[in-house]
């Protein structure tokens, strides 16, 4: 649409449909298509200085852009052809290693080569390429048709009758005209010898003189030609180097040859391959780039080679083949860094730093990424306070801001606005923790952490608890802490309830109500039901109103249900007075407990606990 900025057009409407069905809150997806305009400043500026470079000074130079894993460089590159699109003598080849990986890379990257140069009118002799394509195919073939005619068994036997009965009729005939001409002889004679005549007349006056229907009359007489075919084929499934320098440098003198003509290779995702592929592919490129030869040839200098690569992954192509007596860590990755920077240094004539956004400029790439995404939302400060304050680094990456937003959009997808943005920035951030078990985390209370607790407000657990488990809040609840609680209820200390009950006071009295309501800790038990009294009493919680009002109530229904309470031990009878200090029962509501005590095996104590029961209350 008018107005839109490329970066605004690189995010993508995810589909109708989603949008159809919910048309409150559309969700759009980030792509991570290089941008064709700068949205933080400095890519601009060093695409334009390349371009000025390429185009003021002699080739023959390999160009390096240096810069971490989605900083920007293939940005760099896309605004680099913008750039010498303007000049009609460039012609810039984009070649991405990683696209190729596991095909023939020589062969792959002279069939790119040729695409590109077929698009510039005259840069290529006529047939050139094809020919070039068909070389490197390796499916040449050469084929010799030999025609061999076979009569079939009307041929036979019209030719058996000419080679036979005629001379036979010659001989008659002559010695007919010798006796007589009314000799029968004479007359057979004739017959014989003008019937392949009249018949050709015939066939002509039938025709009308067509020879081509003439010829069909006589097929057959005569079966199909059998070919014999002989092929070659030459076999070459990737040139070699010197079979690869060749044929570039055939490919460049007629492109660049006798001209103004400027070839730049972009050689994309070299440090992404495997290392051995890579260093064949760059160390043939080299041998042209980098010759010995007093006289290099002419195109040589119209010719350059761009390499954005990421020093750390560039360490890693060099590191297999680097060799370290120790096995000091420090020692293997220091020597590491020796052999990629040798390469670098003597592989690259001239390097760009691409540099990594201040805060100032990604906080606006994110906030312009953010009200794409969401274009029914308005206020992004939450999400953007949430990642800053977990951001993996403080200077991220375009591309990290881009995943960032679309795992936002992937939560938002199945929840639309249930539940706040900012609640799912984190849930996102979070899971993307290395060595970090969310789960686990989120039931110790250690997430949200203090400060995310300020931005992210109330029932960021809950909201954290739904994207974990994918369902409702309630369940969603009961699936973290059910266990916990569970375990909590044996520990007649209270300590783990309180705990549980302080970190998670949004979640524990739903939770526990809903153990109570399902008869999840066993209840129905003696030994249950008062273990979990005792624990409930000593962890200080508050039964008197609200959900601990209803849990007590609850508690106290299961208890009423008990027939016995056998054995009547000594934690029995604590489980009974925990009951009681919980439940502050009325003599009339204690009846049945009462009555069920004094009957258990045991009557002296059965009667002195009911007694107790009952007068305290």
């Amino acid at each position: 649409r008018a107005g839109t900025s490329p970066l605004h057009r690189s995010i993508m409407l995810a589909s109708a449909m989603n949008e159809a069905t919910s048309p409150q809150c559309p969700t759009r997806l980030a792509t991570d298509d290089p941008s064709e305009e700068d949205s933080f400043g400095s890519h601009q500026r060093v695409a334009d200085a390349i371009g000025q470079l390429i185009t003021e000074e002699d080739g023959g130079r390999t160009v390096g852009i240096e810069g971490t894993w989605g900083s920007g460089k293939s940005t760099v590159v896309k605004l680099l052809a913008t750039v010498l699109s303007k000049h009609p003598d460039a012609c810039l080849v984009m070649f991405d290693a990683w696209a190729h990986q596991g095909d023939p890379l020589r062969r792959s990257f002279l069939d790119r080569v040729l695409q590109a140069l077929e698009e510039k009118p005259d840069w290529l002799g006529d047939g050139m390429a094809s020919d070039i394509r068909q070389e490197l195919a390796g499916r040449h073939r050469e084929s010799h048709t030999i025609t061999t005619p076979n009569l079939t068994w009307v041929g036979f036997w019209i030719a058996a009758f000419l080679v036979l009965v005629l001379p036979t009729a010659l001989v008659g005939f002559s010695q007919g005209i010798s006796d007589g001409p009314g000799e029968l002889a004479v007359v057979a004679g004739a017959i014989l010898i003008g019937l392949p005549g009249f018949a050709a007349i015939a066939l002509a006056v039938r025709r009308r003189g067509n020879w081509s229907q003439m010829l069909q009359d006589l097929a057959p007489l005569a079966s199909r030609t059998v070919e014999k075919i002989d092929t070659q084929t030459i076999e070459s499934p990737d040139p070699t180097s010197v079979e690869f320098q060749d044929i570039f440098a055939r490919i460049a003198d007629s492109a660049l040859k006798g001209t103004n003509r400027t070839l730049v290779i972009v050689l994309d995702n070299l440090d992404r391959v495997n290392p051995t592929d890579a260093r064949a592919l760059w160390s043939t490129l080299q041998t042209f780039l980098h010759s010995s030869d007093h006289e290099p040839p002419e195109w040589r200098q119209r010719l350059w080679v761009v390499i954005p690569y990421d020093r750390l992954a560039i360490r890693r192509l060099w590191a297999p083949m680097t060799e370290v007596d120790s096995e000091d860590e420090e020692s293997a990755t220091q020597a590491s860094e020796d052999s990629a920077g040798s390469f670098l240094d003597k592989t690259l004539q001239v390097t760009f730093m691409v540099p990594p956004p201040v805060p100032s400029d990604w906080r606006k790439f994110l906030i312009e990424l953010l009200s794409e995404a969401f274009p029914t939302h308005k206020d992004f400060d939450p999400v953007y306070s949430v990642f800053s304050l977990h951001c993996p680094r403080p200077d991220p990456t375009p591309r990290e801001l881009k995943l960032f937003v679309n795992g936002i959009g992937a939560l938002h997808r199945q929840w639309q606005d249930d539940y706040p943005l900012s609640h799912m920035a984190y849930c996102f951030l979070m899971r993307r923790r290395p060595g970090r078990d969310f789960r686990q985390d989120l039931v110790d209370g250690h997430i949200p952490d203090a400060p995310s607790r300020t931005v992210l407000g109330a029932n960021a657990v809950e909201s954290l608890a739904v994207f974990l488990f994918n369902v409702e809040s309630r369940r969603a609840m009961e699936l973290l802490l059910s266990a916990r609680i569970t375990n909590a209820l044996t520990d007649e200390t209270g300590e783990s309830l309180k705990g549980l009950a302080e970190t998670h006071p949004d979640g524990f009295w739903t939770v526990l109500r809903a153990l109570v309501d399902r008869n999840e800790t066993h209840w129905d038990t003696t030994a249950g039901l008062c273990s979990s009294a005792i624990s409930l009493r000593s962890s200080s919680l508050t039964f008197d109103q609200g959900d601990g009002a209803i849990v007590a109530q609850s508690i106290w229904q299961h208890a009423v249900q008990l027939e016995s309470w056998e054995p009547l031990s000594v934690q029995v009878q604590n489980g009974l007075a925990a009951l009681c200090e919980i439940r502050k029962p009325t003599l009339e509501n204690a009846r049945g407990i009462v009555k069920a005590v004094a009957s258990t095996e045991g009557a002296d104590r059965g009667k002195n606990a009911a007694g107790d029961l009952g007068g305290g209350h």
